[in-house]
């Protein structure tokens, strides 16, 4: 696999691509490996999470050179502030709190 990885860093255009095709489909045989994460998310849950996470960066992607306020991002996914907070500490707080600014009181 390492020699796989050092030529497909090594090759450019299609081969590259076809390298690191390649390299997953060994991956996806493999029988030795070990799960990162053990815990099971019900799909409907993993699904909903990932709906409003593509609306949310969908959002910012076509507004982002506007100030985005982080009150208008939550009614965007259907949650209240707190809830909406919750909800994108658990996912990627650190990008939406760089891009956003609360509306002064």
């Amino acid at each position: 696999m390492i020699p796989k990885l050092r030529l497909m860093l090594e090759s450019e255009g299609y081969k590259r691509y076809l390298l690191l095709l390649e390299i997953l489909f060994e991956l996806s045989k493999s029988k030795d490996y070990e799960l990162l994460n053990n815990e099971i998310m019900p799909y409907t849950i993993i699904s909903k999470n990932k709906t409003r996470l593509e609306n949310i960066f969908t959002y910012v992607e076509h507004n982002y050179d506007k100030e985005i306020h982080i009150e208008d991002v939550a009614k965007l996914a259907n949650l209240t502030l707190p809830a909406f907070c919750n909800f994108f500490k658990k996912s990627d707080a650190d990008y939406l709190y760089r891009i956003c600014k609360p509306i002064p009181n």
